[in-house]
Order: C-alpha cells, then sequence, then structure tokens
C-alpha cells in the first residue's frame, strides 16, 4: 500500500510539474478539471501528458519555431560547439599547468610573454563564448516562446554533446558505459560557465522582458565586436610565430556567424523603437484632429 500512495503521489506531482507548460488559464482550468473528475493520478498524467503535446506540437506551425531550430540551434550551435571544442581541449592542460607552475609556453619565447598572450587569448575566447550563448538564448526565446524549453535544451546539446562526441574518437574505446554516459549528460566547469548559465540567462531574459533597450544593446555589441577583434588578432600571433595552433582556431566568417544573434537584437530594437515613435506620432496627429475647434 506504501508503494501505491507513493506512486500516487509521484504521479500527482509530474501532472502538476507538467500542466505548468501550459497556457496560465488553460492550466487552472484542467487542474480544476482533473480535481473534479474523481480520476486516478494515472489517468490525469496521461491526460496532461496528452494536452500539453497537442499544444506544443501545435506550435511548430508557427514559422518562428522553426526559424529558431535553424537559425539558432543549427547555424550557432554546431560552429559553437567547434570552437569550443577546441577551447576545451586545451583548458585543462592550461589550467594545470599554471596550478604547478609549469605553464604551457606555446610560443616558445623567452620570460613570461608567450604565457600571458596564451592566457589573454583563452580569457578573451572564454568572454566571447559565454556572450556568443547568452545572445543566443535571447533570441532564442525571442522566436521559439512556449518551445523555449525544447529549443534550448537542443541548442544545449547540439553544443555540447556534438563537441563530446568529436572528442570521444580520440578517447580509449574501454572506457566504462556508465562513465561515458555520465559525461555526456553532466557538463564540466567550463560548458556550465560559458555555455548553460549565459543560455539561461539570456532565455530568461529574452522571456521576462522581450526587450532590452537599444542602450544596452549597443553596448553589448560593442563589447562584442571588441572581443572578437581581439580574439582574431591574438589567433594570428599563433600562426605568425609559427606556434601550435590556437585553442579553437576562429575564422572571421565563424566569427561573423556567431554574432548574427546580437546584431539582430540591435535591428529589433532599432525597428521597435521607430514603430513607438511612428504611434506616438499618430496619436499626436489624431489628438490634434479631434480638438474642438476654437
Amino acid at each position: 500500500m506504501k508503494s501505491r500512495g507513493t506512486l500516487t503521489k509521484v504521479c500527482w506531482t509530474l501532472a502538476s510539474v507538467s500542466a505548468e507548460m501550459l497556457e496560465p488559464a488553460e492550466r487552472d482550468v484542467v487542474r480544476g478539471d482533473y480535481a473534479e473528475s474523481g480520476e486516478t493520478a494515472l489517468q490525469a498524467l496521461i491526460g496532461v501528458w496528452g494536452l500539453v503535446g497537442r499544444r506544443q506540437l501545435a506550435l511548430w506551425k508557427d514559422w518562428h519555431s522553426w526559424f529558431a531550430l535553424i537559425g539558432i540551434v543549427g547555424a550557432v550551435g554546431i560552429p559553437l560547439s567547434r570552437i569550443f571544442l577546441g577551447y576545451q581541449k586545451v583548458f585543462y592542460g592550461r589550467a594545470w599547468g599554471l596550478l604547478w607552475g609549469h605553464p604551457v609556453n606555446p610560443f616558445n619565447f623567452p620570460g613570461a610573454l608567450a604565457v600571458a598572450l596564451d592566457l589573454a587569448y583563452m580569457v578573451c575566447l572564454s568572454l566571447a563564448i559565454a556572450l556568443w550563448s547568452s545572445t543566443s538564448g535571447f533570441v532564442l526565446c525571442h522566436f521559439s516562446r512556449r518551445a523555449t524549453w525544447l529549443t534550448s535544451i537542443m541548442f544545449y546539446f547540439v553544443v555540447y554533446d556534438f563537441a563530446f562526441l568529436s572528442a570521444m574518437r580520440s578517447r580509449p574505446t574501454m572506457e566504462p558505459i556508465s562513465s561515458i554516459i555520465a559525461d555526456a549528460l553532466l557538463p564540466d566547469g567550463p560548458t556550465m560557465l560559458l555555455i548553460l548559465l549565459p543560455v539561461y540567462w539570456g532565455a530568461r531574459h529574452g522571456l521576462r522582458r522581450g526587450s532590452v533597450g537599444l542602450r544596452r544593446v549597443l553596448q553589448l555589441v560593442i563589447i562584442i565586436a571588441l572581443v572578437n577583434s581581439l580574439a582574431l588578432w591574438m589567433s594570428s600571433l599563433y600562426v605568425r610565430f609559427e606556434a601550435v595552433s590556437s585553442p579553437g582556431n576562429p575564422k572571421m566568417t565563424t566569427f561573423v556567424l556567431l554574432s548574427w544573434p546580437a546584431c539582430y537584437m540591435v535591428a529589433a530594437e532599432v525597428w521597435r523603437r521607430c514603430r513607438r515613435k511612428d504611434g506616438m506620432e499618430l496619436l499626436a496627429a489624431d489628438h490634434i484632429d479631434r480638438r474642438p475647434p476654437n
């Protein structure tokens, strides 16, 4: 009996959590109906899942969800994954080298200049990855809206697991399957800080506000442009001094592609401000027309 009671509680909890994916008015109606219908917890859970599934499928009839899937998950997620893979391969080596007092010297310069340049590039690329992730999360939420929970999860796993599967080719084949599954599902430190948290921050602000403001967006774009320029310049130093390839091996076209969500945010804010200005001018003209003659 105890196990049955526990299962009933779990089903009701899952049904209540799943109902959160519905619109507020529909959510209250569904919860009220199931509370009065006398159905079992399992029947209520199946009913909620069926309704949520139909509502989610309906969202994909709109082109906005497909644009988020193709434009962000595909066009941004895959190149970001490739850069992140190159970054992740050298991150731990650099970190352990600095920690134990044997920093990597990729340029083979005398003194600490090479280490300083390499560290500056890694910091710059880290900031660029975080900015790309946050702006992608914001635009992803702007287009997908109620489907954000699905598209954001897909974006995260495309970025993380695409890089993970590529890295698996060079790993030992005798590794336990439990370790492989854990690595595929659980993010490490760089993934958490540079991908997961920025995407969550961007999606959350997109859902709450829908608009950041033109001044803040312009500041963000300027920062992204400066970070991209510095990262590209420092990456060229690796080639100029015939050192090892720069982590991530970034290219100008890839940086432009990863920065399009930020450019879209600027265009959206300019368009919103122009429409607001036109609307205020129309209201002012209408108010003048309605004034009684002297």
